[in-house]
Parts: C-alpha cells; structure tokens; sequence
C-alpha cells in the first residue's frame, strides 16, 4: 500500500522574491480589494472588476500555485467581481492570511 505524499509546506521563493511578490500582493488589494475573511483554513477574498485587475489577479495565483503547492486556490469569476479562495493547510494558514491582507501590518 502507498502512502500518499503530502505537499511540503515551504515555499521556494528566496527572501528578495518573496517581499518582490508580497509588494505585488499590497498593490492590488490597495485598488481592488472588496472584502477578505478566514475562517477554518479557508481565506475568501472578494475583488472589483476593472482594467486589468482580473489578469494581475489570474497571474498572482497561478505564481503561488507554482511556488506554493501546498495551497489550493479557487479563483472564480462572479461577473462584476472575482472571488478568490485559499484553503492551506493549518501550519499555512498565516500565509494565506497575509497574501490578502488578514494578517497585521500587511
């Protein structure tokens, strides 16, 4: 019988690549950002429409997904909005939370 391999809960950004895509992070919930919250694991995020803010949005996940395996994103498109959904892991969870904002200082 094989075990299951569970993903590894590092992401393979180094320093300078992770504040790099933190700022990019800031930049677009500062101009569309609607409402973010978490609860059990589950961050949900909602996002305006507007010129080029699904396509920023669109690239920012499928970037963590490839970075953070760990993290499952459920990105989907609500017609005047975007819903985005981040389920981790528990020891993640403060990631997810800082990706969109839930997290002090960020």
């Amino acid at each position: 019988m094989k075990a299951e391999k569970t993903p590894a809960l590092a992401c393979s950004l180094d320093v300078g690549e992770r504040e790099r895509r933190g700022e990019e992070w800031r930049a677009l919930r500062r101009g569309a950002l609607i409402d973010a919250r978490e609860q059990a694991g589950v961050a949900t995020s909602t996002w305006k429409r507007g010129e080029g803010i699904g396509e920023r949005l669109e690239a920012l996940v499928e970037a963590e997904r490839i970075c953070c395996s760990f993290l499952d994103f459920d990105l989907v498109d609500r017609g005047d909005t975007l819903v985005l959904r981040v389920v981790s892991p528990a020891d993640a969870e403060p990631l997810a939370r800082r990706m969109l904002g839930l997290e002090p200082g960020e």
